[in-house]
Protein backbone atom coordinates (compact mmCIF):
# COMPACT_ATOMS: atom_id res chain seq x y z
CA UNK A 1 0.00 0.00 0.00
CA UNK A 2 0.93 3.70 -0.33
CA UNK A 3 2.33 5.98 2.54
CA UNK A 4 -0.19 7.30 4.16
CA UNK A 5 -0.87 11.05 3.58
CA UNK A 6 -1.68 14.00 5.62
CA UNK A 7 -5.60 14.32 5.79
CA UNK A 8 -6.40 10.60 5.14
CA UNK A 9 -9.56 9.28 7.09
CA UNK A 10 -10.54 6.16 9.10
CA UNK A 11 -13.33 4.97 10.50
CA UNK A 12 -11.19 4.39 13.61
CA UNK A 13 -7.82 4.19 15.00
CA UNK A 14 -7.88 0.15 14.62
CA UNK A 15 -8.54 0.90 11.32
CA UNK A 16 -5.66 3.00 11.21
CA UNK A 17 -3.12 0.68 13.40
CA UNK A 18 -3.73 -1.84 10.47
CA UNK A 19 -2.90 0.22 7.70
CA UNK A 20 0.53 1.11 9.45
CA UNK A 21 0.68 -2.68 10.11
CA UNK A 22 0.28 -3.66 6.10
CA UNK A 23 2.67 -0.38 5.63
CA UNK A 24 5.19 -1.71 7.62
CA UNK A 25 5.45 -5.12 6.16
CA UNK A 26 4.96 -4.00 2.54
CA UNK A 27 8.17 -1.35 3.56
CA UNK A 28 10.01 -3.41 5.64
CA UNK A 29 10.62 -1.58 8.35
CA UNK A 30 9.14 -1.79 12.59
CA UNK A 31 6.95 0.95 13.60
CA UNK A 32 5.82 1.47 17.66
CA UNK A 33 3.48 3.59 19.57
CA UNK A 34 4.59 6.52 20.89
CA UNK A 35 1.93 7.96 22.08
CA UNK A 36 -1.83 6.88 22.42
CA UNK A 37 -4.71 7.97 23.93
CA UNK A 38 -8.51 8.37 23.50
CA UNK A 39 -7.71 11.66 20.95
CA UNK A 40 -4.64 10.68 19.27
CA UNK A 41 -2.37 8.06 18.07
CA UNK A 42 1.25 8.76 17.19
CA UNK A 43 3.28 6.22 15.77
CA UNK A 44 7.47 6.01 14.93
CA UNK A 45 10.11 3.85 13.99
CA UNK A 46 11.61 1.12 16.20
CA UNK A 47 14.85 2.43 15.59
CA UNK A 48 15.26 5.42 17.67
CA UNK A 49 17.69 7.25 15.58
CA UNK A 50 15.40 7.57 12.47
CA UNK A 51 12.85 10.72 11.59
CA UNK A 52 10.00 8.58 10.81
CA UNK A 53 6.61 9.62 12.63
CA UNK A 54 3.23 9.91 11.67
CA UNK A 55 0.11 11.16 13.69
CA UNK A 56 -3.30 10.65 14.02
CA UNK A 57 -6.44 12.56 15.64
CA UNK A 58 -10.00 12.00 15.87
CA UNK A 59 -11.84 14.34 14.07
CA UNK A 60 -14.80 14.97 15.92
CA UNK A 61 -16.25 17.23 13.04
CA UNK A 62 -16.32 13.90 10.61
CA UNK A 63 -16.57 11.78 13.61
CA UNK A 64 -13.53 9.68 11.66
CA UNK A 65 -9.64 8.93 12.28
CA UNK A 66 -7.42 11.63 10.45
CA UNK A 67 -4.13 11.29 9.86
CA UNK A 68 -2.12 14.93 10.99
CA UNK A 69 1.61 15.27 10.62
CA UNK A 70 3.70 13.05 8.81
CA UNK A 71 7.63 11.94 7.99
CA UNK A 72 7.51 9.12 5.58
CA UNK A 73 10.96 9.37 5.18
CA UNK A 74 12.69 6.30 7.43
CA UNK A 75 16.88 7.34 8.01
CA UNK A 76 17.18 3.74 9.64
CA UNK A 77 17.58 0.87 6.46
CA UNK A 78 20.61 -0.74 6.46
CA UNK A 79 20.29 -0.42 10.78
CA UNK A 80 19.50 -3.87 10.88
CA UNK A 81 16.35 -5.99 12.32
CA UNK A 82 15.09 -5.38 15.79
CA UNK A 83 13.33 -7.69 17.88
CA UNK A 84 9.39 -6.84 17.34
CA UNK A 85 7.75 -7.45 14.05
CA UNK A 86 4.07 -6.88 13.09
CA UNK A 87 4.27 -9.82 10.83
CA UNK A 88 4.71 -12.16 14.17
CA UNK A 89 1.28 -10.77 15.67
CA UNK A 90 -1.14 -12.90 15.98
CA UNK A 91 -3.82 -10.09 15.50
CA UNK A 92 -1.80 -9.63 11.66
CA UNK A 93 -1.90 -13.32 11.08
CA UNK A 94 -5.55 -14.21 12.10
CA UNK A 95 -6.46 -11.15 9.83
CA UNK A 96 -4.57 -11.96 6.32
CA UNK A 97 -4.53 -15.98 6.43
CA UNK A 98 -8.00 -16.55 5.43
CA UNK A 99 -7.34 -14.73 2.42
CA UNK A 100 -4.29 -16.20 1.27
CA UNK A 101 -5.33 -19.74 2.20
CA UNK A 102 -7.71 -22.34 3.17
CA UNK A 103 -7.34 -23.72 6.22
CA UNK A 104 -9.05 -26.78 7.98
CA UNK A 105 -7.41 -29.70 9.85
CA UNK A 106 -4.84 -31.00 7.40
CA UNK A 107 -3.12 -27.58 6.74
CA UNK A 108 0.71 -27.69 8.35
CA UNK A 109 2.25 -25.21 10.42
CA UNK A 110 4.87 -25.30 7.31
CA UNK A 111 2.22 -24.79 4.58
CA UNK A 112 1.22 -21.90 6.43
CA UNK A 113 4.90 -20.56 6.80
CA UNK A 114 5.14 -21.19 3.18
CA UNK A 115 2.06 -19.04 1.77
CA UNK A 116 3.01 -16.19 4.04
CA UNK A 117 6.26 -16.04 3.11
CA UNK A 118 5.46 -16.12 -0.51
CA UNK A 119 2.65 -13.95 -0.23
CA UNK A 120 4.05 -11.15 1.69
CA UNK A 121 8.04 -12.12 1.39
CA UNK A 122 7.58 -12.66 5.72
CA UNK A 123 9.02 -15.67 7.72
CA UNK A 124 6.47 -16.40 10.76
CA UNK A 125 7.48 -19.16 13.25
CA UNK A 126 5.90 -22.52 13.30
CA UNK A 127 4.72 -21.59 16.44
CA UNK A 128 3.39 -18.78 15.90
CA UNK A 129 2.20 -20.60 12.35
CA UNK A 130 0.13 -23.61 14.66
CA UNK A 131 -1.19 -20.88 17.04
CA UNK A 132 -3.22 -18.81 14.23
CA UNK A 133 -4.33 -22.26 12.68
CA UNK A 134 -6.00 -23.06 16.31
CA UNK A 135 -7.33 -20.04 16.63
CA UNK A 136 -8.80 -19.71 13.08
CA UNK A 137 -10.04 -23.59 13.07
CA UNK A 138 -11.67 -22.79 16.67
CA UNK A 139 -13.01 -19.06 15.55
CA UNK A 140 -14.96 -21.20 12.25
CA UNK A 141 -16.22 -23.72 14.20
CA UNK A 142 -17.92 -21.88 16.37
CA UNK A 143 -19.71 -19.95 13.38
CA UNK A 144 -20.01 -22.30 11.72
CA UNK A 145 -22.13 -24.34 14.75
CA UNK A 146 -23.69 -21.05 15.38
CA UNK A 147 -25.70 -21.26 11.50
CA UNK A 148 -27.37 -24.10 12.22
CA UNK A 149 -28.99 -22.68 14.97
CA UNK A 150 -30.68 -20.16 12.19
CA UNK A 151 -31.54 -22.81 9.90
CA UNK A 152 -35.53 -23.02 11.53
CA UNK A 153 -35.79 -18.83 10.91
CA UNK A 154 -34.44 -19.19 7.46
CA UNK A 155 -37.05 -22.15 6.61
CA UNK A 156 -39.76 -19.96 8.11
CA UNK A 157 -38.42 -16.95 6.09
CA UNK A 158 -38.61 -19.04 3.17
CA UNK A 159 -42.03 -19.83 3.32
CA UNK A 160 -43.40 -16.63 4.00
CA UNK A 161 -41.01 -14.76 1.69
CA UNK A 162 -42.08 -17.18 -1.13
CA UNK A 163 -45.75 -18.83 -0.36
CA UNK A 164 -45.76 -22.58 -1.80
CA UNK A 165 -42.30 -23.28 -0.61
CA UNK A 166 -41.96 -27.00 1.04
CA UNK A 167 -38.93 -27.47 3.55
CA UNK A 168 -38.13 -29.90 5.90
CA UNK A 169 -36.12 -29.63 8.95
CA UNK A 170 -35.56 -32.61 10.72
CA UNK A 171 -33.42 -32.39 13.70
CA UNK A 172 -32.31 -35.60 15.56
CA UNK A 173 -34.66 -35.92 18.71
CA UNK A 174 -32.53 -37.74 20.53
CA UNK A 175 -28.98 -35.09 20.31
CA UNK A 176 -31.23 -32.01 19.05
CA UNK A 177 -29.16 -31.55 16.42
CA UNK A 178 -29.50 -30.68 12.82
CA UNK A 179 -29.72 -34.11 11.11
CA UNK A 180 -30.91 -32.54 7.46
CA UNK A 181 -33.23 -30.32 5.79
CA UNK A 182 -34.93 -30.14 1.84
CA UNK A 183 -35.74 -26.91 0.09
CA UNK A 184 -38.26 -26.75 -2.60
CA UNK A 185 -39.47 -23.47 -4.37
CA UNK A 186 -42.87 -23.21 -5.93
CA UNK A 187 -40.77 -22.00 -9.28
CA UNK A 188 -39.15 -25.57 -9.32
CA UNK A 189 -42.34 -28.02 -8.56
CA UNK A 190 -44.16 -25.53 -11.11
CA UNK A 191 -41.60 -25.93 -13.68
CA UNK A 192 -41.40 -29.90 -13.18
CA UNK A 193 -44.91 -30.04 -14.69
CA UNK A 194 -43.57 -29.47 -17.89
CA UNK A 195 -40.18 -30.99 -17.75
CA UNK A 196 -39.20 -34.58 -19.40
CA UNK A 197 -39.87 -37.00 -16.68
CA UNK A 198 -36.97 -37.43 -15.58
CA UNK A 199 -35.00 -36.76 -12.27
CA UNK A 200 -31.09 -36.69 -11.70
CA UNK A 201 -29.78 -36.33 -8.11
CA UNK A 202 -26.07 -36.09 -6.69
CA UNK A 203 -24.16 -35.38 -4.07
CA UNK A 204 -21.04 -33.16 -3.49
CA UNK A 205 -19.58 -32.99 0.09
CA UNK A 206 -19.28 -29.45 1.74
CA UNK A 207 -16.38 -27.55 2.58
CA UNK A 208 -16.75 -27.12 6.35
CA UNK A 209 -15.46 -28.20 9.28
CA UNK A 210 -19.07 -30.27 9.80
CA UNK A 211 -18.63 -32.43 6.86
CA UNK A 212 -22.25 -33.02 5.20
CA UNK A 213 -23.12 -33.69 1.79
CA UNK A 214 -25.28 -31.10 -0.36
CA UNK A 215 -28.16 -33.18 -2.35
CA UNK A 216 -29.31 -31.65 -5.79
CA UNK A 217 -32.27 -32.60 -8.00
CA UNK A 218 -32.34 -31.67 -11.95
CA UNK A 219 -34.69 -31.92 -14.19
CA UNK A 220 -35.06 -31.79 -17.93
CA UNK A 221 -37.12 -28.81 -19.74
CA UNK A 222 -38.39 -29.41 -23.22
CA UNK A 223 -35.88 -27.22 -24.43
CA UNK A 224 -33.16 -29.36 -22.99
CA UNK A 225 -32.20 -26.91 -20.53
CA UNK A 226 -31.11 -28.53 -16.93
CA UNK A 227 -33.73 -27.35 -14.67
CA UNK A 228 -32.84 -26.82 -10.45
CA UNK A 229 -35.71 -28.81 -9.02
CA UNK A 230 -34.72 -29.35 -5.38
CA UNK A 231 -31.75 -29.26 -3.14
CA UNK A 232 -31.23 -30.62 0.17
CA UNK A 233 -28.10 -30.70 2.90
CA UNK A 234 -28.11 -33.81 4.53
CA UNK A 235 -25.39 -36.30 7.10
CA UNK A 236 -24.37 -38.51 4.03
CA UNK A 237 -25.68 -39.79 0.87
CA UNK A 238 -27.48 -42.52 1.69
CA UNK A 239 -31.04 -44.45 -0.04
CA UNK A 240 -32.97 -42.60 2.95
CA UNK A 241 -31.73 -39.28 2.92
Amino acid sequence: MPPLEKGQQFPSFKAFKDAVGEWSIEEKFTARVNESDSTRVVYRCAISECSFSIRTFFNKKEKCVEVGLTNPVHLCYGAGDVSWKESSRQKWLLRILPSTLTIDNKTTPKTIVQAVLHRYQERITTAAASKAKRQILGHSLQHQASQYKMLPAYASLLIQTNPGTYVKLVVDTKTQRFQRIFICPPTSSKSFAHCRPFIAVDGTFTKTQFIQTLLLAVGIDADNHAVLLAWGLVESETEDS
